[in-house]
């Protein structure tokens, strides 16, 4: 038997951070870029500046997924609001 969305949500079933990400696409050409660009700037710098860019990528990408947690969240939220409006509204002119 299938199991529902909430079933596979609470198995551990549902993680987007496992998704693929397809080759040639905007997100693989920047991330490409950004390896690119990391590799020849880090060519050009001392042990100590590369400790130093490799902590402020750390610390960024922290920032960047507080952000994406914060953003997933407000989402999550917003649309079961619309779904709650959506069952519960009543409309001023037309009967159900």
């Amino acid at each position: 038997m299938k199991q529902t969305t909430l079933e596979d949500l609470f198995y551990g079933n549902i993680n987007p951070n496992e998704t693929s990400i397809i080759r040639g696409s905007e997100y693989c050409k920047c991330f490409d870029k950004v390896t690119e660009l990391s590799k020849s700037v880090c060519s050009q710098l001392s042990e100590e500046y590369i400790n130093k860019i490799n902590e402020l990528e750390s610390v960024y990408t922290r920032i960047l997924s507080e952000t994406e947690r914060e953003f997933f969240i407000f989402g999550f939220k917003i649309g079961a609001k619309m779904i709650t409006e959506v069952y519960n509204g009543k409309s001023l002119t037309f009967k159900d």
